[in-house]
């Protein structure tokens, strides 16, 4: 929704001086830049700048920025301080929030009718009314459709974003480590493998952790299985680097292969099983 007049010839210079805010303005700076509508920011000294970004005059953790609208003299962007345990503050938040409001500088307003950047709230993993991701994502992407249609609209260009829409907020949890599978007696199969450690998260995720994270385990008869929705979880008896041996039964003779996940403490699985093959 176009709410404010836009910037003559489509380019703004702009100061931040909001050091703790150099990647979320850096990341949001390129999401729009690269959106395909003729605009351009542009850093710049303080004494040149259209636009400056800065910090509240409070030192408060809140939950929103603010940014004057459109074309005007001394353009404006205010934001909180990055504390990146908190869920409102944090950088990946905080990147979302310096997009928006530089959404509102180039002069369009809040969008409630579907999902858009634009959204009058959000958070890392998206806005209010756009499809909300995982926990352990972050909307990297930044811009909708919706939003780069609207700056289109104001300065002429094409849609044509480069940014990927959502990434991983951190490296997955490796599978489990050294699985072997032996066969017993009476149809067991006795199974070996190792806890692998938990990835490092970032602290505003790793507040949220509410358990010690597990493993899934999956078989099929000559095929390793690759759907983690299908697979038994559990949660980890052993330390990290600890060996767990447990037992499965299988009633039928053949070539079986198993699929071990390991989960971290938010339940993301890791990306791959490990696998082990038995022929009873």
């Amino acid at each position: 929704m176009v709410k404010g007049k836009p910037w003559p010839g489509g380019t703004i210079r702009y100061y931040n001086a909001a050091a703790d805010q150099a990647w979320p303005v850096a990341r949001a700076v390129y999401v729009w830049n690269h959106s395909g509508a003729r605009i351009r920011f542009v850093p710049s000294s303080r004494a040149s700048a259209q636009l400056v970004i800065k910090h509240f005059s409070h030192n408060r953790c809140v939950g929103h920025a603010r940014a004057t609208v459109g074309y005007v003299r001394q353009a404006t962007v205010e934001l909180p301080r990055i504390d990146e345990s908190s869920q409102l503050c944090n950088s990946y938040s905080s990147a979302h929030a310096v997009a928006h409001e530089l959404g509102h500088v180039l002069g369009l307003g809040h969008e409630e009718r579907g999902c858009a950047l634009m959204n009058g709230r959000g958070t890392w993993s998206g806005a209010q009314h756009c499809r909300q991701e995982a926990v352990w994502t972050w909307r990297c992407g930044l811009l909708e459709p919706d939003d780069i249609n609207g700056v289109v609209a104001l300065y002429g260009g094409r849609t044509s974003s480069t940014s990927r829409g959502s990434c991983s907020a951190y490296t997955p949890i490796r599978p489990p480590l050294s699985l072997s599978a032996e066969r017993r007696a009476g149809g067991i199969v006795g199974l070996r493998f190792e806890r692998p450690d938990s990835p490092p998260m970032p602290l505003f995720l790793a507040a949220l952790t509410r358990s010690d994270g597990g493993w899934a385990i999956a078989h099929a008869a000559n095929a390793c299985p690759t759907d983690f929705a299908g697979a038994k979880r559990y949660a980890w008896t052993v330390g990290i680097g600890e060996q767990m041996t447990i037992a499965d039964r299988l009633s039928q003779p053949g070539r079986y292969c198993y699929s071990l996940w390991s989960t971290d403490p938010l339940g993301r699985p890791s990306d791959r099983p490990a696998t082990a093959w038995v022929t009873l």
